[in-house]
């Protein structure tokens, strides 16, 4: 491993950062959204208890949910949201790379033919063969 090795990786985890923080927050909420759902389903299921005789207590109801469905997504107590971020984040770091790997190589090109020639570790070929896998 190089210093150039190390500059690229610093520039994935730079670009990658701000997306991957984004996702970690989707990959969360959807878990919540399921588990609300997964309650409200689970609750038809069993004897209706009244809170209220009113719109109300189906509201409470709701609200009951929503906040246990939320409490159990940020302990990722069952894992959706973990699996969900860690398929999206693959996808997510080899975008990152190829991103770099194609910025690499247009600086090369833009710095005149003399430079572009020369030998790196970073081809075409390889930067849109990771383009591609996306």
């Amino acid at each position: 491993m190089n210093l150039s090795d190390i500059g690229i990786g610093v520039q994935v985890a730079q670009q990658a950062a701000p997306r991957l923080a984004k996702l970690k927050k989707v990959a969360s909420n959807i878990e919540a959204v399921f588990l609300k759902d997964l309650l409200a389903e689970m609750r038809k299921s069993v004897k209706k208890v009244n809170l209220g005789q009113s719109y109300g207590g189906d509201m409470f109801q709701d609200m009951m949910d929503q906040q246990m469905a939320d409490s159990a997504s940020k302990s990722s107590s069952f894992g959706i949201g973990k699996v969900i971020y860690q398929q999206f984040s693959k996808d997510f770091m080899r975008q990152a790379v190829a991103n770099v790997k194609l910025g690499a190589i247009a600086a090369q090109q833009a710095s005149g033919p003399a430079a572009a020639h020369t030998n790196t570790e970073i081809s075409e070929n390889e930067a849109i063969a990771s383009k591609e896998q996306l």
